[in-house]
C-alpha cells in the first residue's frame, strides 16, 4: 500500500509515497535494488480495468511514474500545468515532483512504477506528456492482456515486457540527460532517496559518498 510519510515532515509533502508498490499491481522490484546493464529497475506493472475514485493529493515519490489510460476523464496536476491522461499520451512523471492524481468516473487505467540510474538535468525536470508510438501501445496491449483473468503472478513474461516499455520510452529524444554522474554522487544521491523521508545531515551524506 502506499505510506504516507511522517507528519512532521512539511506539509507541503505530507502526501509522499515512498513504495513503489500500490497493492493492486504486479510487484517486481523493491526500491533501491540492482539495476539491469541500463540501469532499469521496474517496480511494479498495474492496469485497472474499472478505475474509478482516482484522487491522491501531494504524491511525491523517489521513483519514475508512467501512465496511460485507455479513456479520457482522470488527469495528474501540477504547480504550473494539468495533464489530462487518456489514449492520446503517455504521461511520465520524473522522481521527486509533487503532483494530484484526480479522476471520479471509470476508466481503463495502466500504469507502470520503475527507478532509472540517469536524472534530467534540471531545465527539464518535469513531467512529460508524449504521443505513444505504435511499439509502445504494442507493449502496453500485451501487458494489458495479462490482466483479463485477473492481477497475474510475477512472471518473467510480465517484467521482461514491462522493461520492454521502459527500455522504448525511456530511448526517446524528448529527455534532456545529465552526463554520467561519479559514484561517489551516485552513492550519495542513492541514501538521499533511499531516507527521503528523515532528517539528513551532510556529514552522514558525505560518509556514504566516501567524501568524509
Amino acid at each position: 500500500k502506499k505510506k504516507p510519510v511522517a507528519k512532521s515532515l512539511p506539509q507541503e509533502i505530507l502526501g509522499a509515497y515512498a513504495s513503489p508498490f500500490s497493492g493492486v499491481a504486479t510487484e517486481h522490484a523493491p526500491l533501491h535494488s540492482a539495476n539491469d546493464c541500463h540501469g532499469i529497475v521496474l517496480h511494479e506493472c498495474g492496469y485497472l480495468p474499472d478505475c474509478k475514485g482516482w484522487n491522491f493529493q501531494a504524491v511525491f515519490s523517489p521513483f519514475w511514474r508512467l501512465y496511460y489510460n485507455f479513456d479520457d476523464g482522470h488527469f495528474v496536476k501540477f504547480a504550473d500545468k494539468t495533464l489530462p491522461l487518456g489514449p492520446e499520451r503517455l504521461v511520465v512523471i520524473p522522481p521527486h515532483c509533487i503532483f494530484h492524481c484526480n479522476g471520479e468516473a471509470a476508466v481503463r487505467h495502466f500504469w507502470v512504477h520503475f527507478s532509472y540510474q540517469k536524472s534530467l538535468t534540471a531545465k527539464q525536470h518535469s513531467p512529460l506528456a508524449l504521443t505513444p508510438e505504435l511499439a509502445e501501445l504494442s507493449l502496453i496491449a500485451n501487458l494489458r492482456t495479462l490482466w483479463d483473468n485477473g492481477r497475474p503472478l510475477r512472471s518473467e513474461k510480465n517484467l521482461l515486457l514491462g522493461l520492454a516499455l521502459i527500455h522504448a520510452v525511456m530511448s526517446r529524444e524528448d529527455f534532456d540527460w545529465i552526463s554520467a554522474q561519479p559514484s561517489s554522487l551516485q552513492k550519495a544521491m542513492g541514501y538521499i532517496d533511499l531516507n527521503f523521508q528523515s532528517e539528513l545531515k551532510i556529514r552522514q551524506i558525505a560518509e556514504i559518498a566516501g567524501l568524509s
